[in-house]
């Protein structure tokens, strides 16, 4: 427990730990609950509370962010509890759970100052995260931002690239030691929009050895096409997609043929568009 409580990344799962360790401590057979004290039962409380409200918040998050990307919702209870908690902790308020009252509040409210708010404070307490809620806070931001960006808001024109910079500059993105080839592929169209080719060229000798063995061939061969399209050389484009065979990944095969299909609009006309 002394171990457990130095711990600088506390996420969910610790204080469940903590709270099962307090528990059998003070209800172990060999304890005399009404002749000992009670810390031990105070502290299994207090750890049963920041889990659940932890708990609570981050499954709220993941409701609606898949309401912001696929519609789904479902009613959520408890919230307006857990809120009067959190303001009665104060200033004792762990930094994981204001993150994600506060990523929860930028889901509900959609206020750019919130954003900003907790975009800033998971910068700044990057060292305070495990890995897992790094990952999931800033995913969560990013399909904010696409959300936003989906409905035309101006103030969020430039947060994905500079949500990605975050990623890559901290090493977030990466699962297991690899990165997704989707997640690789969706940085490579940002930055390519942002025409923000030093960086993109950095990103990709960075980061292309932690593409899966299986997807580099395919992923890196898309990108020098998607780069090619980007800088308007089409003919390259409809050449070097003509060679590529046996592409296993439906989502790899997919974006080469949608790319296919611009570049060749873009050559052609649309009147000698090839299907």
């Amino acid at each position: 427990q002394k171990k457990m409580l130095e711990n600088p990344q506390p996420d969910m799962m610790h204080y469940l730990q903590l709270m099962q360790l307090n528990y059998l401590s003070f209800f172990h057979v060999n304890w005399r609950q009404l002749q000992m004290g009670g810390e031990s039962l105070q502290a299994a409380m207090q750890n049963l509370d920041l889990f659940f409200s932890l708990a609570k918040l981050k499954f709220a998050c993941e409701f609606y962010n898949r309401k912001n990307i696929l519609s789904e919702f479902s009613e959520i209870h408890f919230l307006n509890d857990l809120k009067v908690y959190r303001e009665d902790l104060g200033d004792d308020l762990p930094r994981l759970h204001f993150l994600y009252a506060r990523l929860l509040k930028l889901m509900q409210d959609g206020e750019l100052e919130v954003y900003q708010e907790v975009k800033a404070s998971f910068v700044q307490h990057l060292g305070e995260l495990s890995a897992v809620d790094r990952l999931n806070i800033l995913g969560y931001l990013i399909n904010y931002v696409i959300s936003r960006t989906r409905q035309n808001d101006p103030n969020y024109t430039k947060e994905n690239f500079v949500l990605y910079q975050i990623g890559v500059a901290n090493d977030i993105l990466l699962a297991k030691g690899h990165i997704s080839d989707t997640q690789y592929l969706n940085i490579v169209i940002v930055a390519s929009l942002g025409k923000e080719w030093e960086w993109l060229d950095s990103f990709q000798k960075k980061y292309e050895q932690y593409l899966l063995p299986s997807d580099r061939d395919d992923v890196v061969y898309f990108v020098k096409a998607y780069i090619a399209f980007s800088h308007k050389k089409f003919s390259e484009v409809i050449g070097g997609l003509r060679n590529v065979e046996n592409i296993s990944k439906p989502s790899i095969a997919l974006r080469f043929k949608g790319l296919q299909l611009r570049a060749y609009y873009e050559e052609h006309g649309r009147n000698d568009l090839v299907y």
